[in-house]
């Protein structure tokens, strides 16, 4: 079979893994994904480089994602390598939409429209007014520190809905700085405790609450219905208010299956 540049969807528990990018030593999500990729022939020339290996983002240890998005050249019908990587990484990782076709100069990052992530807080962290107050500071295009490249941001989109005893904070935007989000809500729950912390001095929140929701491309992922049932079963089979939530969101996925 001819090389194509593949595109998958997916999930993964970030609690099961020391961050998303790959490093020595530690088991990462793309570790794992890759190594599954080379072992079974899947990746091109064996190699993520010369493969042009790509990923939407790369999430810290602790959180979580329900719409990562990783690309790559293969030579594996597209279907049964997200099936090969359901089969061995499974309730951890689970790839439950497909690209067959990505264009052949696809990039994960840099292709990327708009990158959203939900956070969870509480019970009784914060509220809404308040979480309102704090995130209207952040809309719009705005200097962040960083470590190299360029340091403006824009947060296109914010939500804040209550969800059984939590505040679920939504926040999209074209790209994030490195703990971005983590330390808006940083401030956010800082504020609920009567102190004030500004954004370069505060604490970020904690990353097991943070999921990575959607990535938004200039095409669509296709959603086979077996697959989307999969997403349902992994997610609403894990405990956890984080978990709870993705399972409600992943039933609408398994309705609009083909």
């Amino acid at each position: 079979m001819r090389a194509r540049h593949v595109a998958f969807k997916l999930y993964y528990d970030g609690s099961a893994f020391h961050g998303f990018q790959r490093q020595p030593g530690v088991k990462t999500v793309e570790g794992e994904i890759l190594h599954v990729l080379a072992s079974h022939d899947c990746l091109y020339g064996g190699d993520p480089k010369e493969a042009l290996y790509s990923a939407a983002s790369r999430t810290d240890a602790g959180v979580h994602a329900l719409g990562q998005v990783v690309g790559f050249l293969s030579t594996c019908d597209p279907l049964d390598t997200a099936l090969l990587i359901n089969r061995e990484l499974r309730p951890r990782v689970y790839v439950w939409g497909v690209r067959g076709e990505a264009p052949p100069e696809f990039h994960a990052r840099y292709w990327a429209v708009e990158r959203t992530y939900v956070y969870l807080a509480g019970p009784l962290s914060a509220d809404i007014f308040l979480a309102e107050t704090i995130l209207s500071g952040f809309r719009g295009v705005r200097k962040y520190p960083v470590d190299s490249g360029s340091p403006y941001r824009r947060v296109t989109r914010i939500g804040v809905e209550e969800w059984e005893r939590f505040v679920v904070i939504k926040v999209s935007g074209d790209s994030f700085a490195r703990r971005q989000v983590r330390r808006m809500i940083g401030m956010i729950m800082a504020a609920a405790r009567g102190t004030y912390s500004s954004y370069g001095s505060v604490r970020p929140a904690a990353p097991e609450r943070l999921v990575l929701l959607d990535v938004v491309y200039p095409f669509s992922f296709h959603v086979p219905r077996s697959l989307a049932r999969g997403l349902t079963e992994v997610l609403c089979g894990k405990g956890g208010p984080v978990h709870r939530y993705l399972c409600r969101l992943a039933a609408s996925l398994s309705g609009a299956g083909t």
